[in-house]
């Protein structure tokens, strides 16, 4: 070769070499700009699954692209399948580094659980998306176009497939071999590296090997028999292994999956509802009626005569729904399927009716997500749940119209324009953001009918709808809830309720939420062990301190639960309720110690604290409880801390109303044990004997407990007239509403018995 020739050749490998120095660095700079961005996003500025999630999607393509770059002239083997990985994991550790040392200004609570995650997501899909690049590239560089249509497809085809079956199927989770693993549910705080996951990406694994054996067979130039025999083993590994464990454990989950878990099938006109074999006939129906009047009930409410079949897939349990289709806490609709998924199979359910709604609320939608958007994309999650929560009974204390007041008045009300802007509504605590949303559709239903309700949310176009603008709304709205009355006790209630920030706004939310959880199944002396741990983390703030106070006491740490009780007490920072509880506590440790007067001072001072009905109600029996002779007196505090036996409880209660036949407690009392073992025919009588009770509270809960046993029994009529006696003595809004709305539903089942 001239010396000309040699220097042309020269000069032509350094500038593929510079080529591919440049495509390797320009991957690593996207990276490295969306870690410093994640840095200043609350969720996403830590080493966590949400900043994994984040870099995975971007991770994807980009490795796709170091493949190609790094073997674009490269002939196809081994060496150039481990270059490519080498360079698509280095090129995440400039990110993996910045939000590392973002840990100095940001606080993270389980780094090595964090690196789970960026070696379970990014890393694992960057090695993948590599390879998939490398391959491609080799088999068709000599045809520049069909290149790029086999990248594309690469990219495009999982991506695609995961969002249909996102789209098509019953599960909110996503997991993709190239894209990673979308967790589902914002409401659902814990999310771990559990078996599902580790089993998912052994899965990928398997995919990595598969490829790097054909590389290697093709490198071998094997023969037509060894690709033929390689080639089904690899598929029948892999689809075996997916199809085999991924229902199982809940990472390829189908629709007919989860109808083999829920095989017993009732029917209503318009629904189809899908339950455990464990049910019996009783359940059954009694699930069937609850659905059947829900969907009556919001027809009439919104107006409407005909709906699409609904079907409604009811989970024995939040972890049975979490594997099968994710969401352990979260109730899940799906608008555009006209399907719910529920857990638990009480009846009335409390969320049933708010489920229903999201899908009823299809009905009058735009395709193809049916439910409110603005030109078919930009979602109106105000309308979406405020909706839901205007049209269903109130599950708290009170009413959507005295919490949102309550709101007002302590300045935490959000921004209602914000709420209702395609992501306004997730920047607030989810407890407010449903609140206010919820009594602002209230207020547009009632003054302007349901007509125009279904007209903007349709499309989001309130000026259309109603004739005036978003602003003029919020402003009739606020007027019509400043007249709203509001107790000082209600108010009080209301600070304690919504002090709950957003998830975006904790402090390491999920691994705080992980301890918290582990702590509540845990032995007393391991959860003391993990409060002490949470406080740590937390800097031993108030409410760490709280619970971690209450973790000794449950341990019977009391000396120490003292000292730490007596100095949180002095503490202006805690909670009404949570200064009502270590009162308590100090109150049961007295009563315990023989100590009685110095008991019943605590818990006379808990009776004067703002506090919700129940507590108010438990104080008062306590004070009975403590006039009662010595015996009696040792019972009741072992009986009130739930520290006895079911049957022992019963016998105890039942010994005292025979010596205490007037006494108007004790009844309440034995007829709230039978409610609790749901022995409601005999708990009515109990009822019946405690009726004008001397507490007001208590007379109150007795009507309701006596409706809801009368109800249990098949005694509607009965029911009826004990709900109307509980609305007289109702003791809040909420209560009054849910006994307006008990009565409507026990009306219905009459009607329905009859046939009318």
């Amino acid at each position: 070769m001239s010396s000309s020739n040699y220097l042309h050749a020269q000069r032509s490998d350094n500038k593929k070499s510079m080529r591919s120095y440049r495509w390797f660095w320009i991957p690593t700079l996207i990276i490295s700009v969306a870690a410093i961005i994640c840095c200043f996003v609350p969720l996403l500025h830590l080493l966590g699954y949400e900043f994994a999630f984040v870099i995975t999607l971007i991770a994807a393509p980009t490795s796709v692209i170091i493949g190609y770059s790094a073997n674009r002239n490269s002939k196809l083997g081994l060496v150039a399948l481990v270059r490519a990985s080498i360079a698509a994991v280095i090129h995440l550790l400039p990110a993996l580094a910045i939000i590392t040392f973002n840990a100095l200004r940001v606080k993270n609570c389980n780094l090595l659980d964090g690196l789970g995650f960026f070696i379970l997501l990014p890393i694992l899909s960057a090695i993948y998306a590599s390879i998939l690049g490398t391959i491609v590239t080799a088999s068709f560089k000599s045809h520049p176009r069909l290149c790029l249509i086999s990248i594309l497809t690469i990219l495009l085809l999982p991506l695609t497939l995961s969002l249909y079956k996102l789209y098509s199927q019953p599960p909110i989770l996503v997991f993709d071999h190239l894209w990673g693993y979308f967790a589902g549910s914002l409401y659902d705080e814990v999310i771990t590296i559990d078996t599902r996951l580790l089993l998912f990406r052994t899965g990928t694994f398997l995919r990595i090997a598969a490829l790097i054996l054909l590389v290697w067979l093709w490198q071998r130039r094997a023969g037509i028999f060894s690709w033929l025999i390689s080639i089904t083993v690899a598929l029948v590994v892999i689809i075996g292994f997916e199809t085999s464990l991924g229902p199982r454990f809940g990472f390829n989950v189908t629709r007919e999956d989860i109808k083999t878990q829920l095989p017993q099938v009732v029917e209503r006109p318009g629904l189809v509802i899908h339950l455990p074999r464990e049910l019996d006939t009783k359940q059954r129906y009694a699930i069937a009626d609850d659905h059947a009047f829900r969907l009556w009930q919001l027809k009439n409410i919104l107006g409407l005569k005909s709906l699409p079949t609904i079907h409604s897939y009811i989970y024995p349990n939040a972890q049975t729904k979490a594997i099968l289709m994710g969401g352990r806490n979260t109730m899940i609709a799906k608008p555009w399927l006209f399907e719910i998924h529920i857990h638990g199979t009480q009846t009335p359910h409390p969320v049933v009716a708010h489920e229903l709604a999201h899908v009823v609320a299809a009905s009058f939608a735009p395709a193809p997500l049916r439910v409110s958007s603005r030109f078919g994309f930009l979602i109106n999650v105000g309308l979406i749940e405020g909706l839901a929560v205007a049209v269903t009974p109130p599950i708290n204390e009170f009413s959507i119209n005295t919490w949102s007041k309550a709101l007002r008045e302590l300045g935490l009300a959000p921004d209602m324009h914000e709420i209702f802007s395609p992501m306004g509504f997730w920047a607030a605590a989810p407890n407010r953001a449903y609140t206010v949303a919820g009594s602002f559709v209230y207020f547009l239903l009632h003054k302007y009918g349901p007509s125009r309700l279904r007209n903007v949310y349709a499309h989001g176009d309130f000026k259309e709808a109603y004739g005036i603008d978003l602003d003029a709304l919020i402003t009739q709205w606020e007027l019509y809830i400043d007249t709203w009355p509001l107790t000082v006790n209600e108010r009080a209630l209301a600070q304690e309720h919504f002090s709950s920030a957003s998830v975006f706004t904790r402090i390491c939310a999920h691994e705080i939420a992980k301890l918290k959880s582990l702590a509540a199944t845990a032995k007393p002396s391991q959860a003391v062990e993990l409060h002490r741990q949470i406080a740590k983390l937390l800097n031993h703030n108030p409410n760490t301190l709280f619970d971690l106070a209450l973790a000794l006491e449950r341990n019977e740490n009391y000396i120490e639960f003292t000292e730490l009780a007596e100095q949180l007490l002095k503490n202006k920072k805690i909670t009404t309720i949570q200064r009502s509880r270590l009162l308590e506590a100090l109150g049961n440790n007295s009563w315990r110690g023989k100590q009685y007067e110095s008991a019943q001072q605590q818990f006379n001072k808990v009776q004067k604290l703002p506090l919700s009905i129940a507590s108010h109600r438990l104080q008062w029996v306590r004070l009975w409880a403590l006039k009662l002779p010595k015996v009696d007196n040792d019972f009741m505090r072992l009986f009130l801390s739930q520290k006895l036996p079911a049957a022992a409880a019963m016998a105890g209660l039942m010994k005292m109303h025979h010596e205490m036949p007037n006494d108007k407690t004790l009844p309440y009392l034995i007829g709230r044990q039978l409610v609790i073992v749901n022995a409601y025919e005999q708990a009515l009588p109990y009822f019946i004997a405690a009726k004008e009770h001397p507490y007001k509270l208590i007379e109150a809960e007795r009507s309701r407990l006596a409706a809801l046993s009368a109800d249990k029994s098949g005694k509607l009529a009965i029911a009826i007239n004990n709900y109307i006696m509980y609305i007289k003595n109702a003791p809040c809004s909420g209560e009054n509403f849910r006994a307006l709305d008990e009565i409507v539903r026990l009306s219905w089942q009459i009607n329905e018995e009859r046939g009318d």
